[in-house]
């Protein structure tokens, strides 16, 4: 109920005739909204607009007065806000989705000559509508996640813009309203100075392509290593230009670890295809994560868990500061970890392993037909049924033919026992999701020294999962450190429900900036940048 105050401003009624703000006026206004196609619009300069969630409500609680005009002409509001979407390109966003272009002619045509109402009202709706609607993208984004990920359970803010924008005209402070909308994290506001960064390096004329592919630097034409020399000091990986091979070599590790690739100092084929991707190319990837950022919760008190994916790394945020921070191995590109949030409810310590069906039937099940005492050895059972009538049955009593259909003839189930053989490792925590997906420790810790860990059949495996356990527990009664090692020393299966359920969410960020203030970047292997650009209409 928004646009059609535009429509009615604008569409409906004649230029010749002064628009009255009075209450009788405000009811003739009403009547003439118009919503079409479930679609509120407005219409200016012949065009249809689309209008912000807040702005019909906003002008109702005004009985329909104008915000930013005055009998005498333009407040000095209206310069606050003008500047304001002048800067909005250091969110990623484009000025001109809130027709800042329009709006200063249309403001230009107010201050050269005398205006009437329905002119002023025009500008004051086109005003207020690119507050609410930049203000909602600060906040929520774009995109909202449910629209692309529909397990996205995040709390979206529900401030009410319409109120805020209210408060910000009556204090004066129109501009640190929008400010205060962006999400609170440092790393939100790295990915700013980031975004400005390589903006400045695209007006420059971006980064040289380079035409080697030798591996040995001390080979390279001098003209390449130039290019070479010139690339990775545009990005900081090398602190002058003029840099000798020896720091030139540091500067391309450098340069490999910020694109998750082996530090070698070489330029191998993945190398040279990170050092040529053009810089728009990675200020677009920059603004995408931007964009995921403000998914998150931004009341900076919030606790919660965020595993990135991208980056094989779980972080435990407590009033906007990581207290704990892990290496993770998530899905192979096949088993896609899903993107989600929930809230992660109780945790299993020595848990037993119910093997999903795809799994046994394709990993587990192959190597009981060729060891009979496989299942044995591993600590697995095979259960039939379910509930009191399930019943564990021997190998000798399957017969293995029927095993080839799909899916199994019988209600088969293997279960492992805890052990140094189950792959949930000494602690599990239950995340309620239609994806079957969880948190879990692991006996391989040695496959957390590999640079990439797309090795899971899509659950979340955890380098440090006691400490997770402990800083979980910390608070509950009956639960220490020491308690919570013991229980997992003693062997026996406990499970342990949390007083205060913590939120979780699984991000995918393929750019971010470091603690050292490093801009990251990964590839994209799960395809997640494409969906979102499509979804933002890119």
């Amino acid at each position: 109920m928004f646009c059609c105050i535009a429509l009615v401003l604008v569409g409906c009624m004649p230029q010749s005739r002064p628009l009255d703000w009075s209450a009788e006026s405000a009811g003739q206004v009403r009547t003439l909204v118009r919503n079409v196609g479930g679609q509120w619009y407005m219409v200016v300069d012949g065009q249809h607009i689309a209008a912000a969630h807040w702005l019909e409500p906003f002008y109702r609680r005004r009985a329909y007065r104008p915000a930013w005009m005055a009998p005498g002409g333009v407040l000095a509001r209206v310069d606050v806000l003008l500047e304001a979407l002048r800067q909005v390109e250091k969110d990623g966003l484009d000025p001109q989705e809130y027709r800042l272009a329009q709006i200063i002619k249309w403001v230009g045509r107010l201050r050269s000559a005398t205006a009437t109402k329905v002119q002023m009202a025009t500008a004051d709706l086109l005003l207020t509508n690119a507050f609410l609607q930049y203000a909602a993208h600060l906040q929520r984004g774009r995109v909202r996640a449910q629209e692309i990920h529909e397990e996205w359970r995040a709390k979206s803010p529900r401030t009410n813009l319409a109120g805020l924008l209210q408060t910000g005209l009556d204090l004066g402070h129109v501009g640190e309203v929008l400010d205060g909308l962006r999400p609170p994290q440092p790393g939100y506001a790295l990915l700013r100075q980031a975004v400005a960064a390589y903006r400045d390096i695209a007006a420059q004329g971006g980064w040289p392509r380079l035409e080697e592919d030798a591996s040995a630097l001390t080979k390279w034409a001098p003209a390449e290593k130039g290019k070479l020399r010139r690339r990775l000091y545009l990005v900081g990986d090398v602190e002058k230009e003029a840099a000798g091979d020896a720091e030139l070599r540091r500067g391309l590790q450098k340069f490999q670890n910020r694109h998750g690739l082996e530090p070698t100092g070489h330029v191998d084929e993945a190398t040279l295809a990170a050092l040529n991707t053009p810089v728009q190319q990675r200020l677009a990837q920059i603004i995408l994560n931007m964009e995921r950022w403000r998914w998150l919760p931004h009341d900076p008190g919030t606790r919660y868990i965020l595993v990135r994916l991208a980056d094989f790394q779980l972080d435990v945020v407590e009033a906007g500061q990581v207290v704990l921070n892990m290496r993770v191995i998530v899905g192979r590109e096949y088993w896609r970890t899903p993107i989600f949030s929930c809230a992660l409810t109780h945790l299993v310590v020595n848990p037993y392993w119910y093997v999903p069906e795809s799994i046994a039937r394709a990993e587990i099940l192959p190597l009981v037909r060729r060891a009979p005492d496989y299942l044995q050895r591993k600590g697995f059972r095979i259960v039939e049924g379910t509930g009191e009538s399930a019943r564990t049955i021997g190998v000798e009593e399957i017969e293995w033919a029927q095993l080839d259909q799909e899916p199994l003839p019988l209600p088969l189930r293997l279960i492992q026992a805890p052990g140094p053989e189950n792959p949930l490792g000494k602690v599990k925590f239950a995340l309620p999701n239609p994806f079957g997906i969880y948190l879990h420790d692991t006996p391989n810790s040695q496959l957390f020294e590999r640079r990439e860990r797309y090795l899971s059949h899509g659950c979340i495996r955890l380098e440090q999962s006691v400490e997770l356990a402990e800083y979980l527990l910390r608070q509950q009664a009956g639960w220490t450190g020491n308690n919570v090692r013991g229980a997992v020393q003693e062997g026996r299966t406990v499970q342990v429900d949390l007083v205060n359920p913590i939120a979780v969410y699984l991000i995918y960020w393929t750019a971010w900036v470091d603690e050292d203030g490093a801009v990251q970047f990964r590839e994209d292997l799960y395809g997640e940048d494409d969906i979102l650009r499509q979804a933002l209409g890119q």
